[in-house]
C-alpha cells in the first residue's frame, strides 16, 4: 500500500526540524525566549507567561492571569507542557511547576528543562501514520450514514488522508474518529473532503480522502494535538523513511 501521496500545489512547503537542544545552547535558546505558554493535562487552556530569569536549575516566568487563577497555581511537581515561539518555528519542553511567589508579583519558578525541543509549524506538515478509524459521512437527506471502519494515511495539524473504497464528492462532511492517536487518546473531530484520489492496490482499486478539520479544537487540545504529531514524526524517522 502507498503511504505517501503528491504535494498539492496549493501546500506550502515546510521543512521538519525537531532537533533537540541541550547544554549551553539550551540556556542561550531559554534566556533569549519572550513569551511562554504553559499547560498541564488539566487545565481546559494553555496560560500565558513571560520568561523574566534563566538559570541552569530554575526558570523564573512572570504570569499573564487574574489574582484567582494565580491563587490556585498547580501542585509542586506537576508535569508542564511548555511552548515559546520563536521565529519560524516553536520551541517545546517538559518542565516540573516548583512553586510560585506571594501576590502581587505572580511569578512561577520552574525547573530548567535538560532539552527543548525547536520544531517548525505543523499546519501543513503530513506524518504518514497507518493506524484504525471510523468515518461516518453525511446522507442526501442531512443525515449520517452509518460509521465505517477504515484506515489513516497520514495527518497533519489540519487536516487527514484516509483510505476509502469507494470515491467520494468534494466538500462532502465527515465525522472522523481515531480511536488511539499515540500521545492523544481518542480524537474526535468534524472535517470536510477537499480531494479524493484513486489509488491502485495490487488488483483492485481504493481511494485516498484528503480532508481538513472544520471542528477546531481548544488551545489545550492543539498543543495536545501537535505534542502527538511530534511523537508520531520522531517514531517515522526512527524507521529511516524521511518526511516529504
Amino acid at each position: 500500500m502507498e503511504l505517501a501521496e503528491e504535494t498539492e500545489n496549493t501546500e506550502r512547503s515546510h521543512t521538519v526540524d525537531s532537533r533537540p537542544i541541550t547544554g549551553e545552547a539550551r540556556l542561550k535558546t531559554l534566556s533569549d525566549g519572550g513569551g511562554i505558554f504553559l499547560v498541564n493535562d488539566s487545565m481546559e487552556q494553555s496560560v500565558k507567561g513571560y520568561l523574566v530569569g534563566t538559570t541552569e536549575e530554575l526558570l523564573t516566568c512572570k504570569m499573564q492571569m487574574d489574582d484567582a487563577r494565580y491563587i490556585n497555581s498547580p501542585e509542586s511537581g506537576t508535569v508542564l507542557h511548555c511552548a515559546m515561539p520563536g521565529e519560524s518555528c516553536t520551541y517545546r519542553f517538559e518542565a516540573y511547576y516548583q512553586s510560585s511567589n506571594a501576590l502581587p508579583e505572580k511569578l512561577w519558578y520552574i525547573k530548567s528543562p535538560t532539552v527543548v525541543y525547536r520544531e517548525q509549524s505543523r499546519d501543513f506538515v503530513r506524518v504518514p501514520a497507518i493506524l484504525p478509524m471510523v468515518v461516518r459521512f453525511k446522507n442526501v437527506y442531512g443525515g449520517s450514514r452509518e460509521p465505517r471502519e477504515t484506515t489513516m494515511v497520514d495527518i497533519s495539524g489540519n487536516g487527514i488522508c484516509f483510505i476509502s473504497p469507494e470515491e467520494t464528492e468534494e466538500n462532502s462532511p465527515v465525522e472522523i474518529v481515531i480511536p488511539e492517536l499515540p500521545g492523544y487518546g481518542e480524537l474526535r473531530t468534524t472535517a470536510v473532503v477537499c480531494r479524493c484520489r484513486e489509488k491502485k492496490v495490487l488488483n483492485h482499486v481504493v481511494y485516498h480522502v484528503g480532508a481538513m478539520f472544520t471542528d477546531h479544537l481548544v488551545p489545550a487540545e492543539k498543543m495536545k494535538l501537535e505534542r502527538a504529531l511530534t511523537q508520531l514524526q520522531r517514531e517515522y524517522l526512527k524507521r529511516g523513511m524521511g518526511i516529504r
